[in-house]
């Protein structure tokens, strides 16, 4: 399963959000970010502004550190 979830994420298959840090953007499911994140849980599950435009503005972070949480 592990495995198969890596290869959904390395294809970018069926991602619904863009995680913008600012020099790159990173392609995410929402449902695997709400799972491994209250913060993330939260956002989506509100009617905040990331939650209806699909975009998550993370500029204070870099692309590297942000991959990284993605990949956890």
């Amino acid at each position: 399963l592990a495995s198969d979830l890596m290869n959904i994420l390395d294809e970018a298959y069926n991602t619904d959000v863009v995680l913008s840090t600012g020099g790159e953007n990173i392609k995410a499911h929402k449902i695997i970010l709400q799972a491994r994140s209250p913060v993330f849980q939260k956002m989506f599950d509100h009617d905040l502004i990331e939650a209806a435009n699909n975009t998550v503005d993370v500029s204070d972070i870099g692309s590297a550190t942000m991959k990284r949480l993605v990949n956890f």
